[in-house]
């Protein structure tokens, strides 16, 4: 069984979530949970095993709040997340750094990423979330040296682990505007393996705006094709993908797009327009689509352009050339260069012993003692008295 897909298998990489009063603290606690429950999570099936989730920005009252709905939706108990080894910590009034910079811009590690590396190594979670960046990292988000030097100890703690670490981040105003959700130096998506941006639903002209529904979009995968954007509503409590279109129907919608996406493209291409697949870009052939009478008279968006020339170009009807550049990609290695390659040295596998605990123990916290101030194991309280209305 693999890891979440369409996230990679991101052992020896971090990756990141962005979004903006999104909800990525429940999208990641519901990941948690499902990794510990083997549950689905927004259509996919993750690998079982333990998780941890380290929770800067709410407490423990908000945190048992989010679980409720979590418990209902899943037909389960704060026994079962806890038997499928869910460990919950909110530092919340608590300093959370993991890293401070130097004045030579070194980044130090704290008695905090020490606590959360061996809990890493004795729990060996499949899972590790953070949030946020912003709580965790005390250099400067916009120096490039610095941020892949942090990106490096959030690798040391996914590869501890055997299993992988998401980090959420704030997006700045220039993120959210040029809608690449990065924040601070480009290095914060260049560094990891993966890097997934939650937001509003934009709504179109003459539309109105939805507060409920939110998009999930996968702004890199190293180890594969980049998954399409996925459309979230918040309902009961949780951010669950938009029902209401079936299999056969989701279909129809994809080919319709990729139709259109085809005739759009021959259409500017005949005028001489440029068009180019990099989101950044001012010439974004999604972008450019959906502005087209034609796309609103078929009722296509922006989202659906970019699930169609993803599909495309999976499928090579056009090379990313034809659009202002052609994508680089690696030469594979058959089974006979594998064979013949150098070999690759690692350093001794990092030991975690009784005597180098110089902080409470991390792992203690479960979901009934979450304040670093308990060292006991409570009783579990069944669900419903955690449970509340959203």
């Amino acid at each position: 069984m693999g890891r979440v897909q369409p996230l990679p298998d991101v052992r020896n990489r971090a990756a990141v979530g962005r979004g903006r009063r999104a909800g990525k603290s429940t999208v990641l606690l519901h990941l948690a949970a499902a990794h510990a429950l083997i549950r689905d999570w927004l259509g996919a099936l993750p690998e079982g095993g333990p998780a941890i989730l380290v929770d800067c920005e709410d407490g423990e009252n908000i945190i048992r709040w989010r679980l409720g709905p979590i418990c209902n939706h899943y037909g389960v108990t704060f026994a079962d997340l806890i038997k499928g080894g869910l460990h919950i910590i909110s530092l919340v009034g608590h300093d959370p750094i993991l890293a401070v910079a130097t004045r030579s811009g070194k980044l130090e590690t704290t008695p905090r990423y020490k606590q959360l590396l061996g809990a890493a190594g004795d729990i060996k979670p499949i899972f590790i979330g953070i949030a946020s960046s912003a709580n965790v990292f005390a250099g400067s988000e916009i120096d490039r040296s610095q941020v892949q030097q942090f990106a490096g100890l959030t690798t040391k703690i996914a590869k501890t682990a055997g299993g992988y670490l998401a980090l959420a981040s704030h997006p700045s105003l220039t993120g959210i505007n040029n809608d690449t959700g990065l924040s601070g130096s480009t290095q914060w998506h260049n560094a990891v393996r993966a890097r997934a941006y939650l937001k509003s639903v934009n709504a179109e002209p003459g539309e109105q705006p939805e507060s409920d529904l939110r998009e999930l979009i996968f702004k890199k995968n190293q180890y594969g094709r980049k998954g399409e954007t996925i459309v979230l509503r918040y309902q009961n409590g949780m951010f669950l993908p938009e029902r209401g279109v079936s299999d056969l129907e989701k279909l129809a919608h994809d080919a319709k797009a990729e139709e259109t996406f085809l005739e759009l493209m021959k259409l500017h291409d005949d005028r001489g327009d440029t068009m180019s697949h990099k989101t950044t870009a001012n010439n974004y052939a999604p972008s450019m689509f959906a502005k087209d009478t034609q796309a609103k008279d078929r009722k296509l968006r922006k989202g659906d352009f970019e699930g169609a020339m993803a599909r495309l170009l999976d499928k090579a009807v056009f090379g990313s050339k034809s659009m202002a550049e052609r994508h680089s990609r690696a030469p594979r290695l058959s089974q006979h260069d594998r064979r013949h390659a150098p070999p690759v040295t690692h350093p001794p596998a990092y030991s975690y012993r009784a005597r180098d605990r110089r902080v409470t123990p991390l792992w203690r916290y479960r979901l009934g003692a979450m304040s670093p101030a308990s060292r006991t194991r409570p009783a579990v309280a069944p669900v419903k008295t955690a449970s509340a209305s959203p």
